[in-house]
């Protein structure tokens, strides 16, 4: 009987290694693939909407950088920002001097190139445990899911982040699954999440640790956590951040007294996350639904074969038994601890996208070689009637939205048009099914650049600020801007000016001063700034938080 058993489970693995040895792809046009479908979600239009969320925070302190040369604290229109390690303010800086441009397009080119490199790893490190067409879908899963397209076509930390921890989490789970060398194991991937830390501090390691430990405690190998190829790891994630910390702290303290480092910021930060009084309920238990909606559509997979994963796993070959379901128990551990913090927000949960993408490429592989008519049926029929919605959209926007092209938004009908020819195939395969889903993200891309583009110009509150002061100030003026507070329109004033947070620090010569009106009493009061002048208010603009921002001119006599 045992002989039996033996021989049917290794009939079983045969047969899905055979399967996966099937229809291979060449490498080329496997990344291609990939890099087709980046090219199509996150480049069109990235540069065509004005500042967003926090994007200010990330690209002021960068364009400070530049100005002053001061790299270690990050600045916001003249106070430190010590809420963030400055990895993104950093990249953002190198992506304005390298292109010798400061724009929104420069500004978020960072992030769309994290999205494209943490793509590319995933799909090259998975192919030998998922198969070309499971690593394709989990590349696509980590490319065109919800998050990934709100968050990653913006210059924010996330994306950056999420992209580091994913390279981390797809490296070390392809070396530990090919036995690779153990030095190797335990190093490379550490280089990237020391480089995560300078991008928001330790988060993502609750990820990885929590992933790694259920794998190796699947696999009872949890003794390597203490080996030297691990503690050097540990090491060298530690001489990555370090020198930073240890350089802004000792910069801090020398900006004067009241000035915490970013270590002490962070700690309040971490005290105010977990304090049970910050619950606030009408969300809280909101926070796992939008978490989970982050991964959509591609966790629909993983949620209808949960109970299926650990009976599939059981047939893997060598250690990839243990690697998916120390994925499938450390990603739900984690991501219940995180979504019910007191103070959690969905996107603290992003930085386990990455292992969640690979845990979607190995469903979706293992569903489509035991349930193949039954998921074809479903997942045709899903990417249908998403192309049949986009393509309705298509034809009634410029009907109902004022403004809007006349033109059918002609590259996003080609996406809608390829998505339906891919599903045309009578036999239509795992890959063809995963690119149409990604076809339809980025034809809905297209729609919300062409078709909705007037709609977002109109609607705008961060550029206009900008255009108007620039307007009303003449070539080769100067300007100074007292206390303004991180305000992203400042962005938008092509003029050079110099911050000042005291009327002290306002220049004698000072022509053209703006200031919040319940300052103008104070500035003026100096005799050093209104001597022999006669200030006059030129214009006055509205940011987006409401507060008022006066233009004065110092007419000289």
């Amino acid at each position: 009987m045992v002989v039996v058993v033996v021989a049917e489970e290794e009939e079983a693995v045969a047969e899905v290694a055979a399967t996966r040895d099937q229809a291979r792809m060449k490498g080329w046009h496997l990344f291609g693939i990939a890099a087709l479908f980046w090219a199509a979600i996150f480049l069109p239009g990235l540069g065509s909407t004005e500042l967003k969320g926090e994007e200010g925070r990330r690209i002021l302190p960068a364009r400070t950088m530049l100005r002053s040369g001061e790299w270690i604290v990050p600045f916001s229109e003249g106070k430190p920002y010590s809420r963030k390690p400055p990895g993104i303010n950093w990249a953002i800086a190198a992506s304005f001097s390298l292109t010798k441009t400061q724009n929104e397009w420069t500004a978020r080119l960072p992030s769309v190139l994290s999205v494209l490199a943490g793509t590319l790893v995933i799909l090259g490190t998975s192919r030998r445990m998922l198969g070309d067409a499971g690593a394709l879908v989990a590349a696509l899963s980590f490319l065109a899911c919800v998050a990934q397209v709100d968050k990653g076509r913006l210059a924010e930390i996330e994306p950056l982040y999420v992209g580091l921890t994913a390279i981390a989490i797809a490296l070390w789970a392809s070396l530990w699954q090919g036995e690779s060398n153990r030095w190797l194991t335990w190093t490379v991937p550490w280089l990237f999440l020391g480089l995560a830390m300078l991008t928001k501090g330790p988060l993502h390691l609750l990820f990885v640790y929590g992933i790694i430990c259920a794998v190796l405690r699947d696999a009872r190998q949890l003794r390597q956590l203490v080996s030297p190829p691990h503690i050097a790891g540990i090491l060298i994630m530690a001489g990555i951040f370090a020198p930073w910390a240890i350089a802004n702290a000792k910069r801090s303290a020398a900006l004067g007294p009241d000035q915490a480092s970013s270590q002490t910021v962070w700690i309040q930060q971490l005290t105010e996350r977990i304090d049970p009084r910050g619950i606030d309920w009408n969300s809280y238990f909101l926070v796992p639904i939008e978490g989970v909606l982050n991964l959509a559509p591609w966790i629909i997979l993983p949620i209808v074969f949960w109970r299926k994963i650990g009976p599939w796993s059981r047939n893997e070959p060598g250690r990839t038994g243990s690697l998916i379901r120390g994925l499938k128990l450390g990603i739900l551990i984690t991501f219940l601890v995180v979504s019910f913090i007191p103070e959690s927000r969905p996107r603290f949960t992003m930085p386990m996208m990455g292992a969640a993408a690979i845990l979607n490429g190995w469903v979706a592989a293992q569903a489509w070689e035991r349930h193949p008519d039954a998921l074809k049926f479903w997942w045709r029929h899903a990417n249908f009637g998403a192309a049949l919605i986009l393509g309705l959209a298509l034809l009634v926007a410029p009907w109902v939205i004022p403004d809007a092209p006349r033109a059918l938004g002609f590259a996003g009908g080609i996406l809608i048009a390829l998505g339906l020819l891919l599903l045309a195939r009578k036999d239509n395969p795992l890959p063809r099914l995963a690119g149409a889903t990604a076809a339809n993200v980025a034809a809905a891309i297209f729609i919300l650049v062409v078709d909705l583009g007037p709609v977002r110009v109109k609607s705008e509150n961060v550029r206009p600020p900008g255009r108007i002061l620039n307007e009303a100030l003449p070539e080769g003026a100067t300007l100074t801007i007292f206390k303004p507070g991180p305000q992203p329109f400042l962005f938008y004033i092509d003029a050079p000016y110099t911050i000042a947070d005291h009327p002290s620090e306002i220049p004698a010569d000072t022509a053209y001063i703006l200031l919040r009106p319940e300052h103008r009493d104070r500035v003026l009061s100096r005799k050093s700034i209104v001597k022999n002048g006669d200030p006059e208010t030129i214009r006055e603009v509205e940011a987006k938080d409401g507060k008022r921002y006066q233009l004065l001119r110092i007419t000289r006599m």
